[in-house]
This record gives C-alpha cells, sequence and structure tokens, in this order.
C-alpha cells in the first residue's frame, strides 16, 4: 500500500501533524471525469489527476503540505483509480513537483465503498493509522500563494483555548459559473470561533438559532460571503468521539454542525463525553483534565453492575465548569488576498484554470514549441506543453494546451482547457471549451462551451454542453 521508497524509515521522532487527502470519483466534474475509452477497454479518469494550469490538482495540496513542513501524509482513493495516481505522484516528468522529501501512503476504497461511505465514515475506517492530529483536505482545493497552510496551522497552535477542530472558510469568488450552492456561517470574532453552519441555506430561508447560543455569544456574526474549504484541523480525540456516533456520515454536513453545537450546548457535551468515560479508556479523555481522567478511571469496573450504580455519579465526576470547551476555531481567507476555491464544479474548475493563466508568464509557463512553418500566434496570458505540435496560422489565446497534443492548421483556440493527447485538426474553432484527454476534433469543427468526455470522437454523436444546444460536429 505504501509507495514510498522512504516510507519504510522509522520516524525519529512523533511528527506534529499526520495529513490525509481525500480523493473521490468527482461525478460533479462529469463528463471530464468519465471513463475512457479505448476500443472495447475502458479505463478511469482520476478527478485527482486532472489538470489546473498543466498539473494534476492533487498537486496542489501536496505542494501545500510540502511547505508547511508536514511530511506524514495518507491519500484516500477509489482502488481503480491507485495506480495512475501512484504513476504520476512518483513521475520522471521534469516540469512538475518532486514530493521526494514526503512518506506517502495510499490507501483505497472498493467501489461500493467509495459509492456509499461518506468523509466521516471514511476516517473512522482508517482511524488506526492517525497517531497525532490530522489535516484532512480534499484533492480538489487549489489556494493561492498567498495562503499559507504554515499560517493556517499556526493560528491554531498559538489559539490558547485549544479548538477540537479548526475550520478554513474561503469568501466566494463572483466570477466562476454553476458554482457551489451558498452556506450560513456564524462566527464569533471575539473567541475566533464557528458557532453556527447551515450547509443548505436558502436566501428565503428563516434562520434556527437557539437562545444558548446567543447568551453564549451575543455578538455572533452571520454571513454566506464564504464556502468550506473542506481544510479541517482535527485534533486526535475527535476520531474517538466518531467511533461512538456512527451515524455521522461526512464531516461537513454531519460533524461540522455537531461539534459546533457541542461548543454552546451544555446538555448535549456533557452526555458525549460521559458515553466516552462510559466505555473505555478512549484517548478522546485526553480533552479532559488529569483530575478528572482520574476520578472517572475509579468510576469504571469490570463489574458491569457497579458500572451501572457508578453511571448515577458521573455528573459528579463532570461539573460543568470542568467541561471542556469543544469549540471550533476558525480561519478566514478573503477574496482580495487572492482566489481560492475547490474544483469540484464545471464552473470552479473552469476558473482555477483562469486564474493559473492569469498568474503564469509565458517564459515561465511554456516550454519552446514545435511548429511546422509559420509561428503560431500564442498569447502572452496562455499555457502551453512543450510536447503538443501546433501548426501553421493557428492562434491561441487565454488557454492551456497540455502536453502530446496535436493543433492543426488555421485553428482558432480562445478561453479553452484542452487536456493531454488531444487532437483538434484544420480549421477548427473552439471558445470556451474543455477538451478531456484522448479527444478529437475535425477540420472545420465549431465548438462553445462545451465539456467533452474523454476520449470523445466525432462519430459518438454525443456532445456536452451548458447552453443546451448541439455543436456542429453533432450536426
Amino acid at each position: 500500500m505504501e509507495f514510498n521508497r522512504k516510507a519504510s524509515r522509522p520516524f525519529l521522532r512523533t511528527p506534529e501533524f499526520q495529513a490525509v487527502i481525500l480523493a473521490g470519483y468527482g461525478t460533479g466534474l462529469q463528463p471530464l471525469t468519465n471513463e475512457l475509452t479505448r476500443g472495447s477497454s475502458s479505463s478511469p479518469t482520476p478527478k485527482a489527476l486532472l489538470p489546473i494550469g498543466n498539473k494534476p490538482m492533487i498537486f496542489y495540496p501536496l505542494s501545500w503540505l510540502q511547505a508547511a513542513a508536514v511530511k506524514d501524509i495518507l491519500i484516500i482513493s477509489p482502488a481503480s483509480h491507485k495506480a495512475e495516481i501512484s504513476e504520476t505522484i512518483w513521475h520522471s516528468d521534469p516540469s512538475y513537483p518532486s514530493f521526494s522529501s514526503l512518506t506517502i501512503t495510499l490507501e483505497t476504497l472498493d467501489e461500493g465503498e467509495s459509492a456509499s461511505m461518506g468523509t466521516a465514515d471514511i476516517l473512522r475506517k482508517f482511524s488506526g493509522l492517525f497517531q497525532t492530529d490530522i489535516i484532512v483536505l480534499a484533492c480538489d482545493f487549489v489556494p493561492p500563494p498567498s495562503l499559507t497552510l504554515t499560517s493556517v496551522l499556526n493560528s491554531y497552535r498559538t489559539d490558547t483555548d485549544r479548538p477540537i477542530c479548526q475550520v478554513l472558510l474561503y469568501e466566494r469568488g463572483g466570477a466562476a459559473k454553476d458554482g457551489p450552492p451558498v452556506s450560513m456561517f456564524g462566527m464569533d470574532k471575539k473567541t475566533n470561533s464557528l458557532v453556527y453552519v447551515d450547509e443548505e441555506y436558502g436566501s428565503n430561508e428563516d434562520l434556527d438559532l437557539r437562545m444558548s447560543l446567543l447568551w453564549k455569544y451575543p455578538h455572533v456574526s452571520l454571513t454566506s460571503r464564504f464556502l468550506d474549504s473542506h481544510v479541517y484541523i482535527l485534533r486526535r480525540p475527535v476520531l474517538e468521539l466518531l467511533a461512538e456516533r456512527p451515524n455521522l456520515s461526512s464531516l461537513r454536513e454531519d460533524v461540522l454542525p455537531w461539534l459546533v453545537k457541542l461548543s454552546y450546548r451544555k446538555t448535549h457535551r456533557k452526555k458525549n463525553i460521559l458515553d466516552i468515560l462510559g466505555t473505555t479508556t478512549h484517548p478522546a479523555t485526553t480533552a479532559l483534565s488529569p483530575s478528572i481522567q482520574r476520578r472517572a478511571s475509579l468510576s469504571r469496573s469490570n463489574n458491569p453492575a457497579q458500572d451501572k450504580a457508578s453511571a448515577l455519579t458521573k455528573k459528579a465526576i463532570l461539573p460543568e465548569d470542568n467541561l471542556p470547551s469543544f469549540r471550533c476555531g476558525v480561519t478566514l481567507h478573503h477574496l482580495k488576498d487572492g482566489y481560492a476555491a475547490r474544483a469540484n464544479t464545471i464552473g470552479t474548475y473552469s476558473e482555477l484554470n483562469r486564474q493559473a493563466l492569469a498568474a503564469a508568464a509565458l517564459s515561465a509557463a511554456s516550454a519552446p514549441v514545435q511548429v511546422q512553418s509559420q509561428a503560431p500566434m500564442v498569447s502572452a496570458d496562455s499555457i502551453v506543453a512543450g510536447t503538443s505540435r501546433i501548426g501553421e496560422r493557428t492562434s491561441i489565446k487565454k488557454s492551456v494546451l497540455g502536453p502530446h497534443c496535436v493543433i492543426g492548421k488555421n485553428v482558432k483556440i480562445s478561453g479553452c482547457i484542452i487536456m493531454d493527447h488531444v487532437e483538434v485538426k484544420d480549421g477548427a474553432k473552439l471558445e470556451g471549451t474543455i477538451l478531456s484527454r484522448n479527444t478529437l476534433v475535425e477540420e472545420r469543427s465549431q465548438l462553445k462551451d462545451c465539456e467533452l468526455a474523454p476520449g470523445w470522437q466525432p462519430n459518438q454523436m454525443v456532445c456536452y454542453t451548458r447552453i443546451g444546444s448541439l455543436c456542429s460536429c453533432c450536426l
């Protein structure tokens, strides 16, 4: 399961953090994540390897972790994606960053598990691999250069009232089409705490705010301008809490709102702590003071009758004033400090590629391009892989062109994302289109605002468009 050559070397000391990157199927990015068909056989298209600025999207969280000196990393993906993800990370392409300093373990889920398990279920399944606090990331989160993981970790480290989890929220960008739905978050700026979460907030809905929340946080600030990055720092005891709550399936939809409620609902908080104390010597009791741990251990025995009787005295063991806070810390990233997003929809995936184009200079982003005779017109705000060939009198503007592509003569390409091994024949005109790997565009075809599935051929007569109409190649 481990494919890092350094993975067998024992740690000289326990790391401060372990990281887990969740790399799922990417159903929100279909048809880009459809299977690639080659004749009678087919192969999966891993979401984690879809390119953003000609780099696999999983390289962004890996580089983020590497820059913060977090070296113990677990990647969890569907079993069918394992071989290609492994091959891509341990590549020989000099244009890609090297992750040889990281200790990476790849664990997989079979097709049935991947379809039925939420993110909390996955952490529960692999909880035995974690010994420290955990950083959970989605493979599709792309932070700007101004947002470092070190700054997020430092806000967690320096919080005097150490939170049980830390959440990164980023301000929604207005440019992306088909973006994620609106969420409502409540924050207490005085304590830097997340105190309210409504992931399915609608503009016409009423807010359900408990008086216990308002009594504890009278100056709560409510906003729908931010989105959940799916970057969480979790204290190790959270996994023990999850073990006691198998009904919590999703980190974002179930666990985070539940933990937020524990911060201001004392009765629920006490009940959950008592449940942990009443089972076994869970590491979750490290959230309690040493004196409470000692008294709790004295209340347990191997006698079921005695244990039942001791349950009646648990309230004396855990007075209200000694309960841990169970608060959720929050870090906010504002749009003015750089565009951040998750590439989990076609709209945000396209916008992240546009942001990569805006940030890239032609001299740094493009290797020399092979041309047939007259030099093609490639704008300075485009990224072109050096292994691609471009025909004469072809123009490429505000586009990403992946490796091993063949572009014919007199082709017009504007605002497009073209993945690897794509062939575009003479006279074609492409605008605002995403071409997945191994696709073919015939002569003089005109495509606008389309997303073509991997291996698409003209005779398939299937073209996905955001405008709901067929392109000329499908007519």
